[in-house]
């Protein structure tokens, strides 16, 4: 059976479609294929598959390599356990900003998404800003990122960073993150058809749907509301 890789793809093939896709097993050859070698060991260490077991303190060892080779993803992600003091790292939140910015200069859309949720924040050193972190998470959605596409929904779901509050907008840039195989944008998308929100009916049916789409890629939040209707 071919990889249908994320719902995305999906999506751009047929755009009237609505329907969660499911994900075959398949798409892990082909993002062996797709991603540098040293970002797909890395992933193996982080998640403990591909028979690896799980050790964040390989994996960091792993996302130095791929920085050290100036891969963006593998920098901002070695951001990211600096940020949260993972892998024998010590918490250090100004070393997760710098490589976030070395990240962004390498181009990695993500690394967009995480100096925004540093931003947002105020964390390592930089000011207080929604709206600066709300204009790097449009500028990833923009580079086709799910990650800045659940942010932006996000900020529209709670009218910040200058934006208003406009469920509608919400929605729209949750179910875009969802088709591109976000989990927390599942999640998000999830909840919006639930309570009906963005200009919606309620669809209980399709919000089961997304959210055992985000519980299958290990979404907690997914797998508590998945229970709670039961």
């Amino acid at each position: 059976m071919p990889c249908r890789r994320w719902p995305g793809i999906a999506r751009r093939r047929k755009q009237a479609s609505r329907r969660p896709w499911p994900i075959s097993e398949s798409c892990t050859t082909w993002a062996a294929a797709a991603w540098p070698a040293t970002t797909h060991r890395r992933s193996l260490y982080e998640n403990g598959r591909g028979g690896m077991p799980k050790d964040d303190v390989q994996a960091v060892a792993w996302y130095r390599k791929g920085a050290d080779a100036r891969d963006g993803r593998a920098m901002t992600t070695l951001g990211t356990a600096y940020a949260a003091g993972r892998g024998g790292l010590p918490r250090d939140d100004v070393q997760a900003v710098e490589w976030h910015r070395k990240a962004i200069d390498a181009g990695a859309p993500r690394a967009l998404v995480n100096m925004g949720f540093m931003m947002e924040a105020g964390r390592g050193g930089l000011p207080k800003d929604e709206a600066g972190a709300l204009a790097l998470y449009r500028k990833a959605a923009e580079q086709s990122d799910s990650g800045g596409m659940n942010a932006l929904g996000n900020m529209y779901a709670n009218g910040r960073g200058g934006l208003p509050k406009d469920d509608a907008q919400a929605l729209a840039w949750y179910r875009k993150a969802a088709d591109l195989g976000s989990a927390p944008g599942m999640f998000n998308l999830a909840a919006m058809l639930a309570a009906g929100r963005g200009g919606v009916a309620p669809d209980l049916a399709a919000a089961r749907r997304w959210y055992e789409l985000a519980a299958a890629l290990g979404n907690g939040n997914a797998k508590t509301e998945l229970a709670k209707m039961k």
